[in-house]
């Protein structure tokens, strides 16, 4: 039947990515029976595949990603208990552009980490199943190490130099329309993200809320340090959701 002949062609295909003969002939000889199984092992060759990789490249970039990724968090942890929390000595004299991929980066770290995790729940699986979620750590990887090393690598001094360092003022801040920009930035991500971090913490979204809470809390400890004055009702809110 025609039928029974693409789904041999299908357990052909199964077999060249995971070489397991065993299956194969099981598929062959109940083809009807073992069609739905076929269906489920093809879809999860399928992603890597698509991008041109096979099973045991797979692998190799299962263990790369985990180790570097766990280095990497590792870092930041150590940072995170630092004085600074990361931040350059002269954080506040950068301009807003430079000082957002800091936040940026924090932000990213929230992901990285939440999903490093998952992983880890997904020790037992085979790297094809772990395929998707190892893809999306590589590219927050790469985005966090480009926004970090776009940051401490800023020299304020070249930029000066080429005329596109902002002038000091008297409170050693940035240029006073990059601050007020940054300031937004800052203060409009909290106050539009309260409603939501108070319905994940409502809806017993426990990991959404702490992934957002963190997020806020990082923009709102920069806001303290620059004196931005927010609404009493606002910080009332913010301290009911464990931000102050």
């Amino acid at each position: 039947m025609p039928q029974d002949q693409d789904i041999v062609k299908g357990a052909t295909l199964l077999l060249q990515c995971n070489r397991n003969k065993v299956l194969y002939n099981n598929i062959v000889r109940n083809p009807e029976k073992l069609k739905e199984k076929l269906i489920y092992e093809l879809r999860k060759h399928l992603a890597y595949r698509l991008d041109g990789l096979t099973l045991q490249q797979v692998a190799v970039m299962d263990k790369k990603v985990t180790t570097e990724v766990a280095a990497t968090i590792a870092t930041a942890q150590k940072a995170a208990e630092t004085p600074l929390k990361g931040q350059r000595a002269d954080h506040n004299q950068l301009p807003a552009d430079v000082q957002n991929l800091f936040f940026e980066a924090h932000d990213i770290m929230v992901t990285m980490r939440s999903l490093h995790e998952k992983l880890k729940l997904m020790s037992a699986d085979k790297p094809c199943e772990r395929y998707t979620h190892l893809k999306e750590l590589l590219a927050l990887h790469d985005r966090y190490r480009k926004c970090y090393n776009t940051y401490d690598g800023y020299d304020t001094a070249e930029a000066k130099a080429d005329g596109n360092q902002p002038t000091e003022s008297k409170e050693n801040a940035a240029d006073p329309d990059e601050l007020a920009k940054a300031i937004g930035t800052y203060r409009g991500y909290i106050v539009t993200n309260i409603d939501k971090l108070a319905d994940f913490v409502a809806n017993g979204k426990t990991s959404k809320a702490d992934r957002l809470r963190e997020k806020m809390q990082s923009r709102f400890d920069e806001c303290k340090r620059l004196n931005v004055n927010f609404e009493a009702e606002t910080l009332e809110k913010l301290l009911q959701l464990g931000i102050s």
